[in-house]
């Protein structure tokens, strides 16, 4: 899996940027979503993309499958932060 491949989201990387931290795209029962890594560390296996200073991991097993990463993954929470 490229790297190139994976799309995300203007909102996506502005809220990544503004939080400053990096976050992870994780498998959970629910689907995709996206973490903060210190919920959900990064594994060696993940691909890396860079968002600004930050970077956003996806998960191997999602990245197989994900084209677009997009707001609908944030966690909840994160929306209302």
């Amino acid at each position: 899996m490229s790297v190139e491949e994976i799309e995300v989201e203007e909102a996506v990387a502005a809220y990544i940027k503004e939080q400053g931290k990096d976050f992870r795209v994780t498998t959970t029962c629910s689907g995709a979503l996206i973490l903060p890594i210190s919920i959900s560390p990064p594994k060696e296996t993940d691909v890396a993309i860079r968002i600004g200073e930050n970077t956003l991991f996806v998960s191997i097993y999602q990245a197989r499958w994900i084209k677009r990463i997009d707001r609908r993954m944030l966690y909840y929470r994160a929306l209302q932060e």
